[in-house]
Formats: C-alpha cells, structure tokens, sequence
C-alpha cells in the first residue's frame, strides 16, 4: 500500500507539472502577425524552404511573419552550410535536441548535455547560442535549463501525415493572427509536400498580381 501511495503521488506530481509546464512555460502564440516553424531539419528539403522564404522576403517582414527553425543538433552538424545560410538570411534558430529522442524521462545531466551539444554546435557555425527550443512531438523534460524560451505550436498542419500538398495548405488557410505554426523541413522520405504547400500558402497570401 505504501508504494502505491508513493506511485500515485508521483503520477500526481507529474500530472501537476504538465498542467502548470504547458499553461504558464510554453509558448503558444506569438504577439502580432504569425510564426512558421519548421522542424526535423536541416535536410535536402531546407534549401527549397529557405528559396522560397527569400522571394517572399519582404512580405514576410512587413506582416510580422516569424520564422524560426527548430534544428536537430546532430543534422546540423552535418549540414553546417544550410545552418549558415539560416542564420545569414536572418531567421530565427532553435533547439530541437540533439537527436530527436524522447526526453521526457532522460535525466537532468542527460538533458543538459544534449542541450550543451546542440546549442555549441550552432553556435560554432553562426556565433550565436540559440536559446529557443522545442522539444520532440511537443513533450518536454521537466528538467529544461531556464535560461531556454520553450515552443509549442497552435496550428498543427500535420504534415508529418498528410501525403499531398493541398492537405497541408488546406491546414495552412486557417492560419490565423498569433498562430505558431507547426511544419516540418526534415524527417520522414520526403517533404516535398510541405515545400510545394508553402509554395501555394505563401502565393496565396502574399500575392501581389
């Protein structure tokens, strides 16, 4: 019975943690216009992303639009030119772990040190230390250092599952005013179709003909 007692106050405790971590710690909007988010990357499909942030540069930044990749440490390091060029064309960068692993039961020194990796990693390449993070599929550890500004989304365009690019652009229309939005540039065979919705959301919205 003492056991029992014991587990079911630490189910309590971790029950607690979640709703107060994701209520109060978790960034779920964003203060004026929207953010795009892209995660798992960077990959062979970043450089088409970044192409076409570039030619809608200028409507990016007069509405407000943030972009922000959240980065794997371990595919940075082996694309540090895609990093660069992130960075160089003034995007935002954040932590996504090091390898995409589930956290949330990693010990405190495990976590700062993928942490530690990741963030040096980055910042060997751009000179900056990201301190934006999001944690993979959204779960964090509670034992995130807190100097880290944590990432959730609002709008989820479940590219990750849907096959065709009008799926996720049908996601994308409903995109409204302080949304983060959840995309990704890396994981999975293919996001061809992420880029080839981006293509038609960003036409579709910042057209000028």
């Amino acid at each position: 019975m003492r056991y029992l007692r014991a587990f079911l106050a630490i189910c309590l405790m971790v029950v607690l943690f979640y709703c107060f971590f994701f209520i109060i710690h978790q960034q779920f909007r964003v203060s004026s216009g929207f953010a795009l988010t892209f995660d798992d990357g960077p990959s062979s499909f970043t450089p088409m992303i970044l192409d076409l942030l570039k030619e809608y540069n200028t409507s990016l930044k007069e509405n407000n639009i943030t972009v922000v990749f959240f980065v794997v440490g371990e595919r940075a390091a082996e694309h540090p030119q895609m990093i660069k060029r992130i960075h160089e064309e003034g995007y935002l960068i954040g932590l996504h772990s090091w390898d995409h692993h589930f956290t949330l039961f990693d010990s405190p020194k495990k976590v700062q040190e993928d942490i530690d990796k990741t963030v040096q990693v980055i910042a060997n390449i751009t000179g900056e230390r990201p301190t934006l993070y999001r944690a993979p599929w959204g779960v964090p550890s509670p034992f995130l250092p807190p100097n880290l500004e944590v990432w959730h989304w609002s709008k989820d365009t479940k590219d990750y599952a849907h096959l065709t690019a009008q799926d996720v652009f049908d996601e994308l229309t409903k995109v409204r005013e302080g949304d983060i939005v959840l995309l990704h540039d890396g994981g999975g065979k293919t996001r061809q179709h992420t880029v080839d919705a981006l293509r038609m959301f960003l036409n579709a919205t910042f057209s000028t003909s």
